[in-house]
């Protein structure tokens, strides 16, 4: 298997939630954002759950076409809980200025962002769908 052919995506369930970690340090191209949204609108499609979080502890970096496959996936997932987190400082100030989330939980925007996987799964056993 070559570096092109491995996964951008590792999925696991966990309870009723499936979460998506980010493989690839880096999310720049065209090529890796178009395989990144197919490969997590599959991994939703393989599994019956609302709720979802996306963990981006490895990516150190994300050009804007990355958004491209993000709100692919929320399009694809209109009505479902998306909860992305492992962000970094660049990165979780990026999504702000893009207003795809808010430092502000009260605030809907695309998406919600915490800190931690385990932050994520409490929030979602807090603001079931």
């Amino acid at each position: 298997m070559t570096h092109k052919d491995e996964p951008l995506v590792a999925g696991r369930l966990h309870d009723k939630t499936l979460i998506l970690q980010i493989q690839s340090a880096q999310i720049q191209d065209p090529e890796t954002s178009e395989k990144l949204g197919r490969e997590m609108i599959a991994m939703a499609d393989a599994n019956d759950v609302h709720h979802f979080v996306i963990d981006f502890s490895k990516v150190q970096f994300m050009g804007s076409i990355g958004f491209l496959a993000l709100m692919r996936f929320r399009r694809h997932l209109k009505d479902s809980n998306i909860i992305l987190c492992g962000l970094n400082p660049t990165l979780q100030e990026v999504f702000q200025v893009c207003k795809l989330i808010s430092s502000d939980p009260s605030i809907q925007l695309m998406f919600i962002a915490v800190d931690t996987v385990e932050q994520a799964q409490n929030l979602i056993k807090i603001r079931p769908m």
